[in-house]
C-alpha cells in the first residue's frame, strides 16, 4: 500500500476491502485453504510464508506489501503443462472473491 498520483490515501481504500476479507476468511477460510499468505513493510519480511489468514491492524499500513496466492514453481511448468491450469483457476478465484467483495455485501 503505497501512495501515487491516482491513490492518494491507500489506508482509506483499502482498509473496507482488507476488512471484508478479513470477514469472508473468518467464514469461509476453507475456499482458500491452499493458498498461502507474507507480507513485507519497508522491504522487510515481516510475515513468512504461513497459511492464508485474517490481516492484522498492525499490516494495514503505508509501504506494506501482502501476498495472498499461491506459490507455483515455474520450472515444473514446462514438465506439466497442468500447472497452467492450476495458476488460471488461481486467478479465476481471487477474481472471484474479489469481484463479489466490490459488491455491496458479500456472505
Amino acid at each position: 500500500m503505497e501512495k501515487s498520483r491516482t491513490l492518494l490515501d491507500p489506508i482509506q481504500s483499502f482498509k473496507p476491502r482488507i476488512e471484508k476479507y478479513n470477514e469472508y476468511i473468518k467464514k469461509h477460510k476453507s475456499y482458500f485453504s491452499d493458498f498461502v499468505m507474507w507480507a513485507y513493510q519497508n522491504k522487510k519480511l515481516v510475515v513468512d510464508t504461513k497459511p492464508i489468514g485474517i490481516i492484522p491492524d498492525n499490516l494495514i499500513q503505508e509501504k506494506t506489501f501482502i501476498f495472498i496466492g499461491k506459490y507455483i514453481d515455474l520450472k515444473d511448468a514446462k514438465e506439466s503443462p497442468q500447472l497452467y491450469f492450476e495458476i488460471l483457476e488461481t486467478f479465476d478465484r481471487l477474481y472471484l472473491y474479489m469481484s463479489l467483495s466490490s459488491q455491496t455485501y458479500i456472505s
